[in-house]
């Protein structure tokens, strides 16, 4: 509730802000700012597709690059995930037209495969792992932060053990941006990060 998705949203330009600006350094005009932009909302949609189309859904699914298709699933491990399960690439991801159902947090893992198929300088995150297991959660931050080392990225968090990763954090309160800094910069300070992150600290604590 403090403003983080639709900070996000903005910035995607899905939302036309009412006053102010949002400004990119390089680029003139929407079509070039907005077509180096891959990410993921929360609201992600499941298309009734093959797994290989869901992937490109974003360019052009009548000419899916194999090459660019491989590379955007293979940090998700989702090929490993679905070959047992008889999918390939030309699997149509629903029942309705005899295909196959994923489950949530695969679903989830096939709409992060979307923003890395897209040949983008930008990758934005909402909350990307919100139905996926702690333990591929840990592995898929460890993803996250290579992607981040030859990529601006922006990720979308209230979990201070995946934000704290982050070169530069910013702590939204009631839509108003009220501290930034590194993790070890903001527990320097008495302030809204610092409780957060020992309150969240302190919940595995009693586990």
């Amino acid at each position: 509730g403090s403003g983080k998705s639709t900070l996000l949203k903005l910035i995607l330009g899905l939302y036309t802000p009412t006053t102010g600006h949002i400004r990119y350094q390089e680029g003139k005009g929407n079509s070039r700012r907005f077509g180096k932009i891959s990410g993921l909302t929360q609201n992600y949609s499941r298309y009734k597709l093959s797994f290989q189309e869901n992937i490109a859904i974003g360019e052009d699914v009548t000419t899916v690059n194999p090459t660019f298709f491989h590379q955007a699933i293979a940090p998700l491990r989702l090929q490993q995930k679905l070959e047992p399960q008889g999918i390939t690439g030309t699997t149509n991801l629903s029942k309705d037209f005899g295909g196959c159902e994923l489950s949530g947090g695969t679903w989830q893992r096939v709409a992060l495969g979307r923003s890395f198929y897209k040949p983008a300088n930008f990758l934005f995150w909402d909350e990307p792992t919100s139905a996926i297991d702690p333990l591929e959660e840990k592995r898929l931050f460890s993803v996250f932060e290579a992607a981040g080392k030859q990529k601006t990225t922006l990720l979308v968090t209230h979990k201070l053990a995946a934000a704290r990763h982050a070169d530069r954090i910013y702590v939204l309160d009631k839509g108003e941006i009220i501290q930034q800094g590194t993790h070890h910069e903001l527990l320097t300070l008495n302030g809204k990060y610092k409780d957060l992150w020992e309150t969240q600290i302190s919940l595995f604590k009693e586990l």
